[in-house]
């Protein structure tokens, strides 16, 4: 019984492939990504321009303090955060990325200070770039739940022209990354990496 499910199953899946082609699946792909992203730019009230949303981004939040250069990508399942206030506390925030930039699948931006991305920077999949906490390490904030202490940020972040930046990778608050630079999958930035230069590792360190 159970091979006569299957065979039957491959026969339509066979008759379905020659009606539904690969070509067509993309075709109607990127006619919905176009759509999708004529509908978020008009959400901007011209503000974002020639930008490309792949559906479904995520989140974003805090549109107005978020500003996108023309050509930029971002991916599906992709969160872009900026906080002007939390739990009380108010906040600036500013998150520029340069023409021409593409943030991979599942990127993660969260920003109350400023996040600067430069032009035709690359990320690969679920890249974190974080400028804030949830409090700090001092005993006396401990106590409290993480929901419940104040953000806490060492700086803004800065990523140079042409930069890339393998997957999972996460950088972190007060860095700047310069021009050209290469960061590692998986690795953690917390620290200034030198243009033109190849980190990786948990800190990241100078491979090259």
């Amino acid at each position: 019984m159970k091979q006569l499910i299957f065979k039957s199953l491959g026969s339509l899946a066979r008759i379905w492939g020659k009606v539904y082609t690969y070509s067509m699946s993309q075709g109607l792909h990127n006619l919905r990504t176009r759509l999708y992203s004529e509908w978020m730019c008009a959400s901007s009230h011209g503000r974002w321009r020639e930008v490309r949303f792949v559906y479904p981004v995520g989140y974003i939040y805090g549109a107005k303090y978020i500003n996108l250069g023309k050509g930029v990508t971002i991916s599906r399942n992709s969160v872009i955060c900026a906080y002007d206030s939390f739990e009380g506390e108010k906040f600036s925030p500013s998150i520029e990325i340069g023409d021409g930039a593409r943030l991979g699948e599942g990127t993660n931006i969260s920003c109350i200070d400023s996040v600067k991305i430069g032009r035709n920077v690359l990320f690969g999949r679920r890249v974190t770039v974080n400028d804030n906490n949830h409090g700090d390490t001092e005993p006396l904030t401990l106590h409290k739940s993480p929901m419940e202490r104040t953000l806490h940020t060492k700086g803004g972040i800065v990523i140079g022209d042409n930069v890339w930046i393998g997957d999972k990778a996460t950088i972190l608050s007060g860095v700047t990354i310069g021009e050209g630079a290469v960061v590692g999958a998986n690795s953690v930035v917390t620290k200034d990496v030198e243009p033109y230069t190849v980190v990786g590792g948990i800190p990241a360190r100078r491979l090259k």
